[in-house]
């Protein structure tokens, strides 16, 4: 039996295991493994004087694109967690000012604001205004995740680096 575990099942495995539990983030991992990696390759033209060379993606071999689903898993529960993180802390020392629409007639708003030193909610733009194809959201918020959740979730994927026997060590 452990001889028959290899990168293909593992990556099979870990693949089957995101779709039960997360199919959006299963998506994202399949994403990434398809996309493959870009090469140059010279032309073969032996009647040109200088040689040009292209680029083209190459699929990654199963232990290449398990190393990828981690990486995805790593930006996904740790990198984008500890973005922020930095985020709130750096917006929770501003104070949130009054817009030119909220000020009409010289009347304080009775709504109350934020105030320096208070959290702050981070949301993040999705639809650009540049962007051709509309999406559903048009912001997302971004959840604060305590650090030890995070360590938490470090210690996890480098539990499944070991699980999976990647040689390369992937740093945290």
């Amino acid at each position: 039996m452990a001889d028959q575990y290899n990168a293909t099942s593992a990556l099979e495995l870990l693949l089957n295991k995101l779709d039960e539990r997360q199919a959006s983030l299963a998506a994202e991992v399949r994403s990434a493994i398809d996309a493959g990696r870009d090469i140059v390759e010279p032309e073969r033209v032996r009647k040109r004087k200088s040689a040009r060379e292209y680029r083209k993606a190459v699929a990654f071999t199963d232990s290449e694109a398990l190393m990828v689903a981690v990486q995805v898993l790593r930006a996904h529960f740790v990198e984008q967690p500890l973005f922020a993180a930095s985020a709130a802390s750096n917006f929770a020392g501003a104070a949130v000012g009054l817009g030119a629409d909220d000020m009409t007639d010289g009347r304080v708003p009775t709504t109350s604001l934020p105030k320096a030193g208070a959290p702050k909610v981070v949301a993040i733009e999705i639809q650009t205004e540049t962007q051709f194809t509309k999406s559903d959201r048009e912001t997302a918020t971004l959840p604060s995740v305590s650090p030890e959740s995070i360590r938490e979730q470090m210690d996890r994927l480098n539990h499944l680096v070991k699980l999976t026997s990647i040689s390369e060590s992937i740093p945290f």
